[in-house]
């Protein structure tokens, strides 16, 4: 007696089909449904014909692709995030005698290296294990298929290559990317940096980078069913924690980011000895100096914050030194945070290399020692101290037209804001808390602003950003007390200090 297989359809479906139809593939076969399920597919692929053509089925509207990127438009499946990338028909070569080309690219120029991180990583993640892994174990179900017919010619496992291609404004989410952990050696990734079309003309240093047009010409394997492209970000790619997270005291680590990734960005870019930097009797701060904006001005004398805290932070039993990441490469600010045991720094994108400080979040046997016996190491736990501006963050400034904010007029804006829900606005803007609970094993730390300075940015006073000012002023001695509570407990960060709600409440 032989048992009749009953279809099964996906359970994923491409955005643009309908829920009647997503709705009669989850039932089970039956001469009723399927001839339902046929008119269904005709109506679709009738309006697809007529508003659009099958192209636009597993990609968004050709009306609304870059001009600048039109020639790419047959050579690519577009998608507008990463949770949209299992729409895309990609497939592996039925040719178990060569390796299979799989492509992925970002044509953003975002330079914001904050904003590379927070969007952009978790969209080649999602890519990497949402859709070419399982490509990857496709192929090897087919190989072994092959193989069991009899087939015994060719006994090479099959690989596939994921080649991402990723504009070279976007240098410093290369340097990650090319660390990322694939686990297998049956795929092999590269990361190309290409220089946007818009740049070449009188770009003096196009000459030695490749178009993205000269990338298509050079790789005839990019098909629609092959490449996979993203012009912009998708909120929905965020790495980090969302208010809802913490809200629902959701505080766990990506374990994946922490214990795979981060150890292979170490090693990739070639950072110090971890047992070298945890194990200081003086641990180091490194103060993130700004130049042109987000100035830290210390509120008793009026000087830089920096020259300030020179003196007292020595005093404290750490070593102190200022940089400015101005005119840095990406590998050069990564080399000095990764030495560092304490970042200090107002709200801003370079304080995401704050992922590049060790982690020294528990203590360790000397890595030469052979005795169980052996005296642990006592490991000082890396820590992030921002100079935050958060509780005056509103998108709408409500009633107020005053270009300086103290600190009350800073929190009374935060407390009556109407954008947002109560939760919402208190963890907006806290992006480096969301990293520092992602990661894991740094401690964060926040200091709000005294009173901030003049507005640099367009458009009238009342319209705002508070990131867009010359000038933060803060109360040195704050940073000061952190610093020492720091050392004094080993444990000691915005978790243990103070309950969230806490926290809030003694604003």
């Amino acid at each position: 007696m032989t048992t009749r297989k009953t279809a099964t359809a996906s359970k994923t479906f491409p955005p643009s089909f309908p829920l009647c139809c997503r709705d009669i593939c989850k039932r089970r076969s039956g001469s009723f449904w399927r001839k339902l399920l046929v008119v269904c597919l005709l109506v679709v692929l009738a309006k697809q014909v007529f508003t659009g053509g099958l192209g636009s089925f597993w990609s968004s509207d050709p009306a609304g692709f870059p001009s600048d990127l039109l020639f790419a438009i047959d050579r690519c499946s577009w998608v507008e995030g990463p949770s949209s990338i299992e729409y895309v028909p990609m497939r592996v070569e039925k040719n178990m005698s060569s390796s299979s080309s799989l492509f992925f690219v970002i044509t953003s120029n975002e330079k914001n290296i904050f904003h590379q991180f927070w969007f952009y990583t978790n969209a080649v993640r999602h890519a990497i294990e949402g859709k070419v892994v399982p490509l990857l174990e496709q192929a090897a179900h087919q190989q072994g298929d092959h193989r069991s017919q009899g087939n015994h010619k060719n006994t090479s496992r099959h690989v596939v290559e994921l080649h991402i291609w990723v504009s070279r404004d976007m240098h410093w989410l290369a340097l990650i990317l090319r660390a990322y952990p694939v686990g297998s050696s049956r795929l092999r990734l590269s990361v190309t940096e290409f220089t946007p079309e818009a740049s070449v003309p009188g770009d003096e240093t196009a000459t030695s980078h490749t178009t993205l047009s000269a990338l298509f010409k050079a790789h005839p394997l990019a098909t629609p069913q092959t490449c996979a492209m993203m012009t912009k970000h998708d909120d929905a790619s965020k790495f980090f924690k969302t208010h809802e997270s913490y809200q629902l005291k959701d505080y766990s680590v990506d374990q994946f980011f922490r214990d795979r990734w981060v150890p292979s960005i170490r090693n990739s870019l070639k950072l110090p000895r971890l047992e070298d930097i945890c194990s200081r009797k003086t641990p180091k701060v490194l103060y993130l100096e700004r130049q042109n904006s987000r100035v830290l001005i210390d509120k008793a004398t009026r000087r830089r914050a920096s020259e300030v805290l020179g003196q007292r932070v020595r005093l404290l039993g750490y070593s102190f030194s200022n940089v400015t990441f101005d005119g840095l490469s990406p590998l050069e600010q990564a080399r000095l945070v990764s030495d560092a045991n304490v970042l200090i720094g107002a709200h801003g994108a370079g304080l995401t290399n704050s992922l590049f400080l060790p982690d020294c979040s528990s203590p360790r046997r000397p890595s030469n020692s052979t005795r169980a016996t052996e005296t642990t190491q006592v490991f000082f736990p890396s820590a992030i101290i921002e100079v935050s501006f958060r509780f005056g963050w509103c998108k709408t400034i409500p009633g107020s037209k005053i270009p300086v904010y103290d600190r009350k007029t800073l929190l009374e804006t935060w407390h009556n804001c109407p954008d947002t829900k109560e939760m919402e606005r208190y963890y907006n803007k806290a992006d480096y808390f969301a990293l520092s609970s992602t990661l894991g094993y740094v401690r964060f730390v926040e200091v709000i602003n005294f009173e901030r300075g003049r507005y640099s940015g367009p458009g009238p006073p009342y319209y705002q950003n508070p990131i867009l000012t010359d000038v933060l002023v803060v109360e040195s001695d704050l940073i000061v007390e952190e610093l020492r509570n720091l050392k004094k407990d080993h444990n000691y960060d915005i978790f243990a200090t103070h309950s969230l709600m806490a926290l809030k409440g003694t604003l």
